[in-house]
C-alpha cells in the first residue's frame, strides 16, 4: 500500500537531502494513478498478451497514456509483468 505523506514528512525528507524549502512540486498531480485490484489483474493480462499502451488506455478509458506507462513501470518494478522493448512507444506520439 502506498504511503501518504504529511507536510512534516516532506520537510524531514527534504532536510535529509539537504534541500529544505517551502516550495515543492508534485509531479503529474493532474493524472490519475489509482487502479482497482480487478483492473490491475486485467491490465497485467492485457500487457502479457501484447496489447499496446494506446489499446490499454482506451480499454480502461484513461485520459492519458502517461497513466498506463506509469502503472506498467510500477508493475515491472514489483515483478508482476516483464518489460517490453517497445513499452515507451505510443501510437501517434513522436519522441
Amino acid at each position: 500500500m502506498a504511503r501518504k505523506y504529511a507536510p512534516d514528512d516532506w520537510e524531514k525528507r527534504l532536510m535529509k537531502l539537504g534541500k529544505l524549502t517551502r516550495t515543492i512540486h508534485i509531479a503529474c498531480e493532474d493524472l490519475d494513478f489509482i487502479w482497482s485490484t480487478d483492473d490491475l489483474a486485467e491490465f497485467r493480462d492485457m500487457w502479457r498478451r501484447g496489447f499496446s499502451i494506446e489499446e490499454i488506455r482506451e480499454y480502461f478509458d484513461r485520459e492519458s497514456w502517461h497513466e498506463v506507462i506509469i502503472i506498467a513501470l510500477d508493475q515491472i518494478r514489483w515483478g508482476y509483468i516483464k518489460p517490453r522493448s517497445n513499452m515507451l512507444q505510443v501510437e501517434g506520439v513522436k519522441a
